[in-house]
């Protein structure tokens, strides 16, 4: 899944690498070329909402938590790569770790942060801190990490 301003199925779930590397990389090449019809393959998850502002980051939780892991059995984890800033989000911190509580999902929080002159912004403070706490409310644990994690992450997936 990923998100921004629309929150989008990448990859439903699987238990192939391969197939989870070969959709981000669809998602990545997705409008380039001839073929500009490559965003439908990528569905919605939410009702359809028209947001001006650009990170859905309680959203993405929330509707990952209703629509997919909740119907699942057995036990739930979702890792979630963010800054842990919010600007669009039609659901608040509150309403995302109780559903997240009472579905028992644990979210675990991936951070990457990208430092000013050396430093953490306000705003990059406050998304730590939302990661932290919805990670400690949900039994999930947190991490902090450089930007370049995504291009980690996704080359040691490819390779296994």
């Amino acid at each position: 899944m990923t998100f921004a301003n629309h929150i989008r199925l990448i990859s439903d779930f699987s238990p192939s690498r391969p197939e989870i590397v070969e959709r981000m990389n669809e998602y990545k090449e997705r409008g380039k070329g001839k073929d500009k019809k490559k965003l439908a393959e990528f569905p919605e998850l939410g009702p359809p909402e028209g947001r001006d502002l650009g990170t859905a980051f309680y959203d993405s939780i929330y509707y990952s938590v209703t629509e997919k892991l909740a119907r699942e059995n057995g036990r739930r984890a979702l890792l979630v790569f963010s800054d842990g800033e919010d600007n669009s989000s039609s659901h608040d911190m509150m309403t995302t770790i109780e559903k997240a509580q009472a579905e028992n999902v644990l979210v675990y929080a991936i951070r990457y942060t990208e430092k000013e002159h050396g430093k953490l912004t306000a705003r990059n403070k406050y998304g730590t801190s939302v990661m932290d706490r919805i990670a400690k409310e949900t039994d999930g644990r947190t991490s902090t990490q450089r930007q370049p994690i995504r291009a980690r992450i996704f080359n040691r997936l490819h390779r296994n």
